[in-house]
């Protein structure tokens, strides 16, 4: 029942990942794990599928923000969980952005028991087509602060054709390559709704405006979709897997963040926005672009420090290919006050995901020729790989397997995924990446699930042609360029770029086929340079290699 689901809503004190930073210290959240009944069961999707049943394997009510902060979940097909909460105080914090999934939000009550949002089995889906995207937006007034926006003037930035930068529909449509239909019968937007300052909710949980904690916010997502349900009682059942998104005014007492959402979605999956005065229809749909996609699972997108160039910083938002990363930055149109949001580039054009994100969604696949296992241990040879922005099949996909590392390792212990692309305008694809980054090859790495949910993992940049001294660092006619990659990444293979067009890039991938390269060719043995292959990866082979020539032909 639609009374139900909204109590269901209201009584999970977050099930949400979100970018909160109110300036308070940080607490550390306790541990906390649902109770499932039946047999656990990773989900795994595939093309065209999506798993709704999601289970939680950290606190309840961690949120994630637009300002780096990550999710944990544990994907498992069973039966509706509930945990017991410890006895808590309500409340609604978090720290600065410290790093990837630093930000927290504690959420308790005494003894509180809680459906979490990510509980049932019943929610998975294999549909045979475009997978339709379900969301209601909820514009509301809250204690008298009226909200900067309206559902009229929202409209033509859901479905239209604005000229301030990419609407809704089209940044799930083209970058998902059609997989994600955004229609306005899925797509609802209701208000606004007056919220009082205090008042006790369906769940029971009284709230008061002069707070900002759990309760307040889910207290007032209850009380409107109460009014809205009044108004229309049939509005929540028009859709199952449904996004619930709450435009707030802004709040003196919620602090800094600007958003909350959800990082993977179950049958409740909730996002707060908070406008700012001033705050346009363009902030909303570009910040939208990005909180709607954690919900989708993908996380923020990291870069290391140069990985797009000198001098670049990198950091946990450093990844500027991405709208889960840098791109968000620059969206174009307006502002609520501070940062941007979503898939609007600095230019107004639209940024789709990196290759990592789009992977867990199925917005990219393996390139042609591959398959999901990825290159083969010790692979070498040369690809040629079509812009992602054209071809859904355009990626090359490297596992460094656990066992291959040595004791000691930073990433000891787990897989190690390496994602390569070439990122290139094509139609509206990509039309908002900056021109120096536009054409270039990206190397990430992403070592989570995936499936579509939330790890304590994101995309890391690790390098891309874009950093390279040639060119001016863009693509190539001439020499082959090697691609500066990370540490963690050059221990297992090199990447050159040897020439780039419009219509793709060609790359030679060299990689182990054990453990890491060695240093030098020759340097274990020198029966290595009498073998024929180029056994660390540098580009010569046995007597055209200098450590070769100088250490085992001429002594």
């Amino acid at each position: 029942m639609p009374v139900a689901a909204a109590r269901a809503a209201a009584a999970v004190g977050g099930g949400a990942d979100g970018d909160a930073d109110n300036g308070r210290q940080q607490p550390q959240p306790q541990r906390r794990r649902l109770q499932e009944e039946g047999q656990q069961q990773l989900l795994h999707t595939g093309e065209g599928v999506k798993a709704d049943g999601c289970a939680e394997a950290r606190p309840l009510g961690r949120l994630l923000s637009d300002g780096g902060s990550g999710g944990q979940r544990r994907r498992r097909q069973g039966r509706r969980q509930q945990a017991v909460m410890p006895p808590a105080a309500p409340d609604l914090t978090a720290g600065p952005d410290e790093g990837a999934d630093a930000d927290y939000v504690l959420v308790g009550e005494a003894r509180r028991q809680a459906v979490s949002f990510f509980a049932s089995g019943s929610n998975v889906e294999v549909p045979g087509g475009p997978v339709p995207f379900s969301s209601i937006t909820f514009v509301l007034n809250v204690c008298g602060r009226t909200n900067p926006v309206q559902p009229k003037d929202l409209e033509p930035y859901w479905f239209g054709d604005v000229s301030d930068g990419p609407t809704l529909s089209q940044f799930f449509e083209t970058c998902s390559h059609g997989a994600r239909t955004f229609s306005r019968e899925r797509n609802l937007v209701v208000g606004p709704l007056d919220v009082p300052c205090a008042a006790v909710p369906s769940t029971g949980r009284p709230f008061n405006s002069s707070r900002c904690t759990d309760r307040e916010l889910f207290g007032w997502a209850d009380w409107a979709m109460a009014a809205a349900l009044q108004a229309n009682p049939g509005l929540l059942l028009q859709q199952r897997s449904q996004r619930r998104v709450f435009l707030l005014p802004d709040l003196p007492a919620c602090g800094g963040w600007e958003s909350l959402a959800s990082l993977g979605c179950g049958r409740s999956c909730p996002v707060f926005l908070k406008l700012r005065d001033g705050a346009t229809p363009r902030w909303v749909a570009s910040q939208l672009m990005h909180d709607l996609s954690h919900t989708l699972s993908m996380g923020h997108s990291a870069a290391l420090p140069g990985a797009l160039g000198p001098g670049a910083p990198g950091g946990p938002r450093g990844d500027g290919t991405c709208p889960l990363g840098g791109a968000a930055e620059g969206a174009g149109g307006g502002s609520s006050g501070g940062g941007g949001g979503g898939g609007a580039g600095s230019g107004g054009g639209l940024v789709c995901p990196n290759a990592a994100n789009g992977w867990k969604v199925g917005w990219t696949g393996p390139l042609e020729g591959t398959d999901l296992s990825g290159l083969p241990p010790g692979f070498v040879g040369a690809l040629r790989l079509p812009p992602t922005g054209r071809d859904r099949a355009a990626v090359a996909r490297l596992v460094v397997g656990a066992d291959r590392k040595p004791a000691g390792h930073p990433s000891a212990g787990r897989d190690s995924t390496f994602y390569v692309s070439y990122r290139l305008e094509a139609g509206a694809y990509d039309t908002g990446l900056p021109a120096a980054l536009a054409g270039q090859v990206y190397v990430h790495e992403y070592d989570g699930s995936t499936t579509q949910d939330g790890t304590v993992y994101q995309p890391l940049l690790v390098g891309s042609s874009a950093a390279a001294a040639s060119d001016g660092g863009g693509g190539t006619s001439g020499a082959a360029v090697q691609v500066p990659l990370g540490a963690g990444a050059t221990a297992f293979f090199r990447l050159q770029l040897v020439a780039a067009d419009a219509d793709g890039a060609t790359v030679f991938v060299c990689s182990s086929a054990g453990g890491p390269l060695p240093s030098n060719e020759g340097v274990d043995s020198c029966e290595e340079c009498y073998d024929g292959m180029d056994n660390d990866c540098n580009g010569y082979a046995d007597d055209a290699d200098e450590y070769c020539l100088t250490h085992c032909y001429y002594r």
